[in-house]
């Protein structure tokens, strides 16, 4: 349960609570299903510095 609302959390953090929940849903299955290395290092340096209270912007 606690993961569930740290979740809700980061996607209002994010900004990512205002977009329709089809494309919400369809980015993280992208992320979910990604094989790529490359992708999920650049996601997972992006997501350290938005919790270390860097760029905070949505593109």
């Amino acid at each position: 349960m606690r993961k569930t609302k740290l979740v809700g959390e980061v996607v209002a953090a994010t900004g990512a609570g205002d977009l329709p929940l089809d494309v919400l849903a369809g980015a993280l299955l992208e992320a979910a299903e990604s094989n790529d290395d490359t992708k999920l290092v650049a996601w997972a340096l992006r997501g350290a510095e938005f919790f270390n209270g860097g760029d905070r912007s949505v593109p």
